[in-house]
C-alpha cells in the first residue's frame, strides 16, 4: 500500500518526538494501520498511534495533572479478542511499575445513546502525562504491542485531564470491573484501613493469574504454610501470625485465587478442586518452600492435604484444623449438607453475603467490612460462591480418583501430623477422628481440641491455636 502524505508525517512527528521505541516499531505500527483500512466500514477509527495534530494537543496538556485514557476498542473477528488480551497481561506489569491502574474494563453490551459498535470499554489512570509518555517509549511495551496491533479492528483513545477531586465528587467516582476480560482485580483500596491487618502484599504470576500472599518473619526460620478456606482470605490469619514469627517461623499466607487480593476469575468453570490445589501448588514450587509446615482449615485443608501428598519432599509436617479429606464415599455431615443447599441456592441467584456469613459463624458483627472487602460486587464472586459444590459429596465425583490418591499418601505418612479442631464444628465434627485413625504419623502426637471453637477457629481462637503450632513444631524437630 503506497506511503500516505498523512501516514509519512504522523512517523516523522513521533520519531522526532521519541514516543515510539524506534523508527521500526513506528514503522510497523502505520503499516498495520493501513492495512486495516479497507477492513473497516465508513467513519471507523482505527489508527494504532496519534496524528501529529494529536500528539501536539496531548503534549500541550498540564504536565502534572493525572491523565485518565479511555479506550474504546473494536476487536478483530477470529481470534482478536484473545491476541488483545495477551497484551493487556502483557501491559499491567509495566502500568504497575509506573504506578499507574486500570479503573475499569468491561464489554460493551449495548449501546444506550447514539450510534457505536464496540467490543470493549477501559479507563487507565496514570499519575501524570509523563507516565503515559514513559510507558509508551519503554522497550517493554514495544515487545507487546504487536498483540495489541493483532487484536484490534478499530479504536478510539480519549486523553482525559482528570478533574479537581471536589468535582469528581460531586459527579461520583469510576467504577472498578475487569482488570482484563473475564478477570477481576480488587482495588487496594478496598484493603485500606483494615484493623489490625498492616502487612505488606507480595504476588506471584501464577497460572496466568495474580496471586497474592503475605510472607512473614524471617526469611531464614522454618516455613509454615497457613491456607485459608471458603469464604475466607488471608486475613483470617492476621491474629496468629504475630505469634507465630515471634516464635521464629516464616508464614506464607496465600490467598486463593478468586479471594482476597488475588486475581478473580469471572468464569466459575474455571474454579475447579485441581485448579485450586495446582495454583497452591505452583506458588509453594515458585517460592521454593521446604521443611515446610502445612497449617489448613476448611478448604485450606482440602487443599492443602492435596499439595502436600503430591509434593511429599517439601514438607516436614502437618496441622488440620476443622477440615477433612472427601472421597465421596464417606458419611457427609447433616451441617454440611445444609450448607451445601443454601450455597447452591446462593450460586442460582449469582450472590453470597461473604461479611455477613463469616460475621455471624464467628458471632463477631465488626468482621463483615474485613470480608466483604475483596468483593466489591458480586461480579467478583465467582470463586466463594463455585467452593461448596466442589466438594466430593458422592462416589464418582471429579476429585475421588485424586483424594484416594491422596489418602494413600497419608496412610503411609510417618511425619508429625496434628489435628487441632474446634469442639463446637458441626460442619466438620469427627473428621479429626478419621486423621488419627488412618495416619501414622498422628500416633504419639498431642491432639488438641480448642474448647469453644467454632468453623471459623482462627477468629475467635488465635492465639492458643498459634501456640498449640509453636509448640507442636518444637516437640517434633525437622531432620530435614
Amino acid at each position: 500500500m503506497p506511503d500516505s502524505a498523512d501516514n509519512r508525517s504522523r512517523r516523522e512527528f513521533l520519531t522526532r518526538t521519541g514516543i515510539a521505541a524506534g523508527v521500526a516499531a513506528i514503522g510497523s505500527a502505520v503499516a498495520s494501520t493501513e492495512a486495516l483500512a479497507d477492513q473497516q466500514p465508513a467513519g471507523a477509527i482505527n489508527a494504532m498511534l496519534p496524528t501529529p495534530s494529536q500528539m501536539q494537543a496531548f503534549l500541550a496538556l498540564p504536565d502534572d495533572s493525572p491523565i485518565v485514557m479511555v479506550n474504546l476498542l473494536k476487536f478483530k473477528p477470529d481470534g482478536g479478542q484473545a491476541e488483545y488480551a495477551k497484551y493487556a497481561a502483557g501491559v499491567q506489569p509495566i502500568l504497575e511499575k509506573l504506578g499507574a491502574k486500570l479503573l475499569f474494563s468491561g464489554k460493551a453490551q449495548f449501546c444506550l445513546i447514539g450510534q457505536a459498535d464496540w467490543d470493549m470499554v477501559a479507563l487507565v489512570q496514570y499519575p501524570r502525562k509523563k507516565t503515559l509518555m514513559q510507558m509508551t517509549t519503554s522497550p517493554e511495551y514495544w515487545a507487546i504491542h504487536h498483540h495489541r496491533e493483532a487484536g484490534l479492528q478499530g479504536q478510539i483513545n480519549y486523553a482525559v485531564v482528570q478533574v479537581d477531586p471536589a468535582v469528581n465528587a460531586a459527579i461520583g467516582a469510576v467504577g472498578v470491573a475487569e482488570f482484563r476480560p473475564g478477570v477481576f482485580r480488587t482495588p487496594d483500596e478496598q484493603f485500606a484501613n483494615l484493623p489490625g491487618f498492616e502487612f505488606k502484599p507480595h504476588y506471584k504470576e501464577i497460572s496466568g493469574y495474580r496471586m497474592h500472599y503475605l510472607d512473614e518473619g524471617p526469611n531464614d526460620g522454618e516455613s509454615i504454610l497457613l491456607l485459608h478456606g471458603e469464604p475466607t482470605w488471608c486475613y483470617l490469619y492476621r491474629k496468629m501470625i504475630p505469634v507465630l514469627t515471634t516464635a521464629g517461623y516464616r508464614c506464607v499466607v496465600p490467598d486463593l485465587i478468586g479471594f482476597g487480593r488475588s486475581d478473580k476469575p469471572a468464569d466459575k468453570a474455571i474454579h475447579t478442586y485441581k485448579f485450586h490445589v495446582d495454583t497452591v501448588a505452583a506458588l509453594v514450587e515458585a517460592l521454593n518452600l521446604k521443611n515446610c509446615t502445612l497449617f489448613g482449615q476448611d478448604w485450606g485443608g482440602l487443599i492443602g492435604l492435596r499439595v502436600v501428598t503430591e509434593n511429599e519432599a517439601r514438607f516436614a509436617r502437618i496441622v488440620t484444623s476443622n477440615t477433612g479429606l472427601p472421597t465421596g464415599e464417606e458419611p457427609i455431615t447433616a451441617a454440611f449438607l445444609v450448607w451445601k443447599r443454601m450455597s447452591q441456592q446462593m450460586l442460582e441467584r449469582g450472590d453470597m453475603p461473604i461479611g455477613s456469613l463469616v460475621a455471624g459463624s464467628a458471632k463477631m458483627p465488626t468482621l463483615q467490612e474485613a470480608y466483604d472487602a475483596p468483593f466489591p460486587d458480586k461480579r467478583f464472586k465467582a470463586g466463594p460462591l463455585m467452593m461448596p459444590q466442589l466438594v466430593p459429596v458422592a462416589p464418582g465425583d471429579p476429585a475421588t480418583a485424586a483424594n484416594k490418591q491422596a489418602w494413600e499418601v497419608l496412610r503411609k505418612w510417618h511425619k508429625p501430623f496434628l489435628t487441632a479442631f474446634g469442639d463446637g464444628d458441626a460442619i466438620t465434627g469427627g473428621a479429626e477422628k478419621i486423621f488419627q485413625r488412618e495416619v501414622p504419623g498422628c500416633k504419639g502426637q498431642p491432639q488438641a481440641t480448642i474448647k469453644g471453637a467454632g468453623h471459623f477457629i482462627q477468629e475467635t481462637h488465635s492465639e492458643e491455636l498459634a501456640r498449640t503450632i509453636v509448640a507442636f513444631i518444637a516437640q517434633t524437630p525437622s531432620t530435614k
